[in-house]
């Protein structure tokens, strides 16, 4: 029902690079961000990897809800030690719903940085919000502000 065996290739690497060409071919650009390892990318190392995920539900809500955003990574919880970013905010009536997805094999604000640039993009504005919560790590927050709030700093919340 699902297709949950359904292999698209021999490796990670090659099954993320067919799910985004079969999505550029039906015209549904969910990944508005693909840089394969071995890619000359400004901005990035020619070993970077990064992948940045919204689909059509997730930027209208994004569009929509902004008060407050959270942000943050897993740590090692897979094998090939890739860092899967989430953020989220609340919708209509409150709950959190995450927005945007990134992953890649680098963690640090540098990589943070161009994910948010390219979400920028992907919107067409910058995000505004009153709040942001994340872990007590400060790469985050440190990206999000240069990013999105240059004029202003929201307010920041600790997630335990």
């Amino acid at each position: 029902m699902h297709n949950i065996n359904h292999q698209r290739g021999p490796n990670d690497v090659t099954a993320t690079n067919l799910k985004v060409e079969k999505w550029n071919r039906e015209g549904r650009n969910h990944a508005f961000l693909l840089k394969r390892m071995g890619e000359d990318y400004e901005g990035l190392e020619f070993e970077d990897f990064v992948l940045g995920y919204m689909n059509d539900i997730m930027e209208n809500i994004l569009k929509q809800t902004t008060s407050v955003i959270c942000i943050d990574g897993t740590h090692g919880t897979n094998k090939m030690k890739y860092e899967l970013v989430t953020v989220l905010t609340q919708d209509e009536n409150k709950m959190g719903f995450s927005v945007a997805f990134r992953l890649s094999n680098r963690r640090d604000q540098i990589i943070i940085k161009f994910f948010l640039k390219t979400l920028v993009l992907k919107l067409g504005r910058p995000i505004s919000c009153q709040y942001i919560m994340r872990d007590d790590e400060t790469r985050f927050y440190n990206a999000w502000i240069k990013i999105m709030n240059a004029a202003e700093k929201p307010g920041r919340l600790l997630c335990s």
